[in-house]
C-alpha cells in the first residue's frame, strides 16, 4: 500500500505551471466543430496528466510495518508542515513483504520493521546505517464488539466451529500467535493467514472471524470495533520496531531529516499515544 504526501500548496504551484505549458504546446490539427467544442477539455486534460507526471524532487521512500501504520501518518503529517518541499512516499506492508520487495528490487531509503530478526535481516542483505530500536509492542488476542462467539478462555479457542485469523508466520504477528499457540497446545490450522496485521484486525473489525490475533496498539487503532480478551494472556510475547537508512541515502540532507525526526521526542509521543511501549 503506497501513498504519497506532497506538500499541497507546492503541487498547486507545479499544476499552474504544466497547465501554462501545456496550452502553449498543445497544437490542434483539425478544425472540425466539434473538435473546437473540445479543445478546452483536451487542454485542461493534457495539464492534469502532465502535472501528474511532472518530475520533482526524488521522494523520502519509507518502507514501513504495517501495525506502524498510525504512528507514520502521524509523524509524515508533521514532518511535511516543517519540510513542505519534501516529499514522501510511504510503503505500508507487513516487514516480510518488504523485505521480499526489496529482494525483488524495489528501492527505499528508510526501514521502519518489525522484530529484530528482520532488521537482522535486512542489515544482513543492505547497507544500511545502525538501526534505532524506537518501541516495543505486545500480542493481543481480539473478538469483534459484543464477543459474539462468548470467548474468554483458551479453551474457548479450541473449538472447532470457531473461525480464526492470523498473520503469516513469517510475518512477526504471525510468528508471535504460531508461539503462543505452541505453548498453549491450541492448533491454528483453520485459522486464516494474512500478510500484515491490519488485514487480521479487518478481519475481526467485520465479524469475518470469530477471534484474531494481533498487537495491543491494533485494538486502540480499531476504536471500539473490536474487543482484547484480557484473561488470555498474550502480553509476554513481544516485538520490537527499528528504524533504520541506506547508507546511500543518508548523502541527502532529507532523508538525514526524516531519520532525525522518526527518532526524535516528539515522535516518541506519538508512538507511546498511540499504545507502543518502551524498547
Amino acid at each position: 500500500m503506497f501513498f504519497n504526501y506532497t506538500n499541497p500548496q507546492k503541487r498547486a504551484q507545479n499544476c499552474a505551471l504544466w497547465a501554462t505549458n501545456s496550452e502553449a504546446n498543445v497544437q490542434y490539427r483539425h478544425s472540425h466543430p466539434m473538435l473546437c467544442l473540445l479543445r478546452p477539455i483536451f487542454t485542461v486534460l493534457a495539464a492534469f496528466i502532465l502535472c501528474a507526471c511532472s518530475a520533482g524532487p526524488t521522494p523520502i521512500r519509507v518502507f514501513v510495518a504495517s501495525s506502524m501504520t498510525d504512528f507514520v501518518n502521524e509523524l509524515a503529517a508533521e514532518f511535511q508542515i516543517s519540510h513542505p518541499s519534501t516529499d514522501l512516499e510511504i510503503n505500508i506492508a507487513g516487514s516480510a513483504a518488504l523485505l521480499a520487495q526489496l529482494a525483488e528490487g524495489a528501492k527505499a531509503d528508510i526501514l521502519i520493521l518489525a522484530s529484530e530478526r528482520h532488521t537482522l535481516s535486512a542489515q544482513a542483505s543492505y547497507e544500511l546505517n545502525e538501526p534505532v530500536i524506537v518501541a516495543s509492542n505486545a500480542l493481543a488476542l481480539i473478538v469483534p464488539r459484543g464477543n459474539p462467539a462468548d470467548i474468554s478462555s483458551v479453551e474457548d479457542l479450541q473449538v472447532s466451529s470457531l473461525r480464526g485469523s492470523v498473520c503469516i508466520p513469517a510475518a512477526p504477528c504471525g510468528e508471535l500467535a504460531f508461539t503462543f499457540a505452541q505453548k498453549s497446545a491450541l492448533s491454528l490450522s483453520g485459522a486464516t493467514q494474512e500478510s500484515n496485521v491490519r488485514a487480521v484486525l479487518a478481519r475481526v473489525a467485520r465479524a469475518e472471524v470469530e477471534f484474531g490475533f494481533v498487537y495491543k496498539t491494533d485494538v486502540t487503532a480499531a476504536d471500539g470495533d473490536v474487543v482484547q480478551i484480557p484473561a488470555i494472556k498474550t502480553e509476554e510475547l513481544r516485538t520490537s520496531y527499528s528504524i533504520a537508512a541506506m547508507k546511500e541515502s543518508l548523502e541527502r540532507p532529507a532523508v538525514n531529516e526524516f531519520l532525525e525526526a522518526a527518532t526524535s521526542a516528539s515522535a516518541r509521543s506519538i508512538l507511546f499515544k498511540l499504545g507502543f511501549s518502551e524498547p
